[in-house]
């Protein structure tokens, strides 16, 4: 199985806070497609980005591979594997500790103690591995536990469905503004990860 994320920024000479929804959204979708190409042979002009009635993205046309886009403040990522794969970016900010008990206690336990940089990284674990199941974060989480597994974390269905294991989730990088995670269907996928120039390929896709 190949994953390839894909990272940069939108507006780079802007603050976290000035950049559109849109702006961020049409530059994740113009990375899957740049990475369709050049990483697994999708001719250029030969893919698009739509989204399912569920919001879910896929390539069309149909080519056996999967998308997942993300996009938080200034930053923008999207995952392309051929296999299944979730992604998620998420700008590093305070979190309430009550916010923290309440989603992440099943997760940690005593979750009182963890620290607000450790919430984030958890958080954005949690997205990507809800985008790879296709489900919708607050479903993902009544149906779905996470247990501590190496650098990650391992996703299995609640004790009340028979489905066992579903994904392994881990942050792929971090520092003190944004945090990127990557679900994948099995523990230890081989992830590259490649940066790149969102406004020019956003532009590339749009010309």
């Amino acid at each position: 199985m190949r994953t390839v994320v894909a990272i940069g920024r939108v507006g780079a000479s802007r603050s976290d806070e000035a950049v559109s929804a849109a702006a961020a959204s049409n530059a994740a979708r113009a990375l899957a497609v740049r990475v369709a190409g050049e990483c697994f042979g999708i001719g250029v002009g030969k893919a698009e980005i739509v989204r399912l009635e569920g919001g879910r993205p896929v390539l069309v046309p149909a080519c056996g591979l999967s998308v997942s886009l993300s996009h938080s403040g200034t930053m923008v990522a999207a995952a392309v594997s051929d296999g299944a794969v979730g992604v998620d970016v998420q700008r590093q900010r305070p979190v309430r500790p009550g916010l923290i008990e309440r989603y992440f206690a099943g997760v940690w336990g005593d979750a009182r103690g963890r620290a607000e940089a450790d919430a984030i990284e958890l958080w954005s674990c949690m997205e990507s591995a809800a985008k790879l199941t296709g489900l919708g974060i607050a479903r993902f989480l009544r149906e779905h536990v996470l247990h501590a597994e190496g650098s990650g974390w391992r996703v299995e269905a609640s004790p009340a469905t028979a489905e066992g294991l579903l994904a392994f989730t881990r942050v792929l990088w971090s520092d003190d503004r944004y945090v990127l995670s990557v679900a994948s269907g099995r523990p230890g996928a081989i992830v590259e990860v490649r940066w790149f120039d969102a406004d020019s390929a956003s532009s590339a896709s749009s010309s």
